[in-house]
């Protein structure tokens, strides 16, 4: 067919102007052989478009520069909204690459910029992530690999990271979400059905900051008789360490996992038949133990395991006794031990925690202070097994202190209170004077110590004291032999509570001195008895007694005479 010279002409301009002229807004092509339009534009041949790819990148901390690739039929411009970020060229037309040039990130926090293109009313972004700085970055991507089935599907994985990264894979039947990221997070990789009979392998690229990381994806062909079996069920194994080995059987790819952390494995995962070896570490304990090893394949589970003896029990304390004071405290004994233990006393003084507990630790014992003299001990018993260990714990009697006491002149007065007490007993020390004679105060080391002769304190070691006291005579004002029968004023009045009533005898005479109410009732007779001549003096104690006036009388002989003494409390 042969083609008219004017047609053929035709489309020679045509195609001559969609290779020249400017595509900034949809050209009208007029007509070729200068034939008029009559003004009228024809409809566009041209739909305007910008691209720019790829949507964001991550880049480290550090100085440097990256690309982005613009895809266009426009004249455009470009701008950006970060001062650490400047990119070239800053205008064009068509397709082209551009270059975006960072600063150094100084700071530990990760920062993103925007570059904006515009072009005939289009507008396209895409961001820039940069790390913050850090000392060390890190990049992990686990498991190392996952073995899935020949079915459509999906399966993750997980990054951990302190850094940005971007990530890719080898495989069309493979695509993984998200591609980039920053810090840690989770991949999912979707894969298609795979129709092979023949397993297949993809794998993906993670990388950051230099560092790059791989995993892969294992899938299994088409298996109409899927088969996995693996033996033996069990081995039965010593104390000691070593390894035993499985035997797997399939026409499957195969995944192995195992819940103990005491035995590892020679693989994680493989396909067809293979050979398993599994070491283990010496049992330190008493106790069996179990471990369960899972091979996975196809959606077929099989689980077998490894059952280790416990070593022969052990249990030693140490020490095996202690001895501590009387005060209250806690000590610490040690048990060496390979096997579970409880413990038990025999004493309500002292407590031990823990009661219960396995293999080597601690124990501690709190104890009561001792208030005897007496040295205590108690029994701790330690059980493993049917092993048995005891321990004692012995505390010292609280120590023991003397009080003695004396009255100057010696016969001046009796004392009670005096002996052996244990650390800081409360002792009260009673000097009571003999008749002419009245207590002034206790001395300890020539000190006044109380003006009480009642004393009480608590003792903390060794005391002598003395009880000082002088002649009665000299607390009324006499000091001859007398010659007549007196009641004297008592002294002080009014008191609370005791008082000192004096009286004289000029010859050896019958006395009775009692102490009357206003009533007249009698309260107490202090004196019924014969006494030679002289000064005498009684304590009259009123601690029972109200606030009142009493009235004490005095007879001897012939003589008789009454006096009052108010008592004030």
């Amino acid at each position: 067919m042969k083609i008219a010279k004017s047609s053929f002409r035709y489309i020679v301009i045509l195609i001559a102007l969609l290779l020249t002229q400017s595509v900034g807004n949809a050209q009208i092509i007029n007509d070729p052989l200068n034939e008029s339009t009559s003004g009228t534009q024809k409809d566009n041949i041209f739909t305007n478009f910008l691209d720019i790819l790829p949507s964001s990148k991550s880049v480290s901390s550090s100085l440097g520069n990256t690309t982005f690739d613009i895809s266009s039929n426009l004249t455009w411009k470009i701008s950006d909204d970060a001062e650490w970020l400047s990119v070239s060229p800053g205008s064009g037309s068509n397709s082209l690459t551009i270059t975006a040039s960072y600063d150094e990130n100084t700071t530990s926090s990760p920062r993103t910029g925007i570059i904006t293109v515009i072009g005939s009313g289009i507008t396209r972004t895409v961001t820039i992530v940069q790390d913050g700085k850090t000392d060390s970055n890190y990049l992990d991507v686990y498991p190392s690999s996952q073995s899935v089935s020949s079915d459509l599907g999906d399966t993750t994985f997980s990054v951990s990271s302190d850094m940005s990264w971007t990530v890719s894979d080898d495989a069309g039947w493979l695509s993984v979400s998200p591609n980039s990221g920053s810090g840690s997070g989770t991949l999912t990789a979707s894969f298609n059905s795979n129709n092979s009979s023949d397993p297949r392998t993809g794998t993906i690229v993670v990388t950051g900051n230099g560092i790059t990381r791989t995993v892969t994806v294992i899938q299994a062909g088409q298996n109409n008789n899927p088969s996995l079996t693996v033996s033996p069920a069990n081995h039965d194994v010593q104390n000691s360490s070593g390894s035993v080995n499985f035997t797997i059987e399939s026409n499957l790819i195969w995944s192995v996992k195992e819940d103990a952390e005491w035995l590892s494995k020679n693989v994680e995962s493989g396909s067809k038949n293979a050979t398993l070896s599994v070491t283990y570490e010496e049992n330190p304990t008493a106790s069996q133990r179990i471990a369960t090893i899972t091979v996975t394949g196809g959606g077929i589970n099989r689980n077998v395991t490894v059952t280790q003896e416990g070593s022969p029990s052990y249990l030693l304390v140490s020490p095996s006794s202690k001895t501590v004071g009387d005060t209250s405290g806690s000590v610490n004994f040690a048990i060496s031990s390979n096997d579970n233990w409880e413990i038990t006393e025999n004493a309500d003084w002292l407590t031990v925690s823990p009661t219960n507990g396995s293999g080597s630790s601690n124990f501690s014992v709190t104890f009561l202070e001792n208030t005897s003299s007496t040295q205590r001990s108690a029994e701790i018993t330690i059980t493993a097994g049917n092993l048995t260990k005891t321990a004692t714990l012995v505390q010292d009697g609280a120590p023991v202190f003397t009080l003695d006491a004396t009255p100057n002149p010696e016969t001046s007065a009796s004392i009670t209170g005096t002996g052996s007490y244990t650390y800081n007993s409360e002792v009260t020390i009673v000097c009571t004077p003999n008749d002419g004679w009245k207590f002034d105060n206790w001395k300890e080391d020539g000190t006044i110590v109380s003006t009480d002769s009642a004393y009480t304190f608590n003792l903390t070691s060794d005391r002598t004291l003395v009880a000082e006291l002088s002649v009665l005579n000299n607390l009324f004002g006499f000091g001859e032999m007398p010659t007549d029968y007196k009641l004297l004023n008592n002294f002080p009045n009014p008191f609370n509570p005791t008082t000192q009533i004096g009286y004289m005898l000029p010859k050896e005479s019958f006395v009775e001195l009692a102490v009357y109410n206003l009533l007249g009732e009698k309260i107490v007779s202090l004196v019924k008895e014969y006494k030679s001549a002289g000064t005498y003096s009684v304590e009259f104690n009123a601690d029972n007694l109200p606030s009142g006036t009493y009235i004490y009388t005095m007879k001897a002989g012939k003589f008789s005479q009454t006096k009052k003494l108010v008592l004030l409390k």
